[in-house]
């Protein structure tokens, strides 16, 4: 499952200009060049994990244009938290974590509110019960 994180830049922004780092958690976005000076142009926590790979030329980005300005648009893969042991559990595309927020200290929005979201439908409430027990049963007889 991904996470798209939208960051505001200035008008002026050009994609050259842009620089994307995601290391440990933290979101590093440096925009040389910009009026304000800002160096970076944003840094943040995120609020849960996502995959990084090291081999990689960093995250999957963007440069959209977003009403009078621009925005940096990143693409995250996610991770369950506190489930990295668990290779099976990890790669299953039948367990989806909706975030509350993507940065720390961020608002949080009520997830159970999403009308799209799988577990607001009836058929697939009892799908993510069962996937729910299934975790369960999968932490309880882990050994590590």
């Amino acid at each position: 499952a991904q996470v798209c994180v939208s960051i505001l830049a200035p008008a002026s922004t050009r994609a050259k200009a842009v620089s994307v780092r995601v290391q440990g958690g933290r979101v590093v976005v440096v925009i040389r060049g910009n009026p304000e000076g800002r160096e970076p142009w944003f840094e943040g926590e995120l609020e849960y994990p996502v995959t990084v790979d090291d081999q990689d030329e960093g995250p999957d980005w963007e440069l959209q244009d977003y009403g009078e300005g621009r925005v940096v648009r990143l693409t995250l893969e996610k991770r369950i938290p506190g489930v990295s042991s668990l290779p099976a559990l990890q790669a299953s595309g039948s367990v989806v974590m909706w975030w509350k927020r993507a940065f720390k200290g961020d608002d949080e929005i009520d997830v159970a509110a999403i009308e799209d979201r799988p577990a607001n439908r009836g058929a697939s409430a009892n799908a993510w019960r069962e996937a729910h027990e299934q975790f369960r049963e999968m932490v309880r007889d882990h050994k590590p």
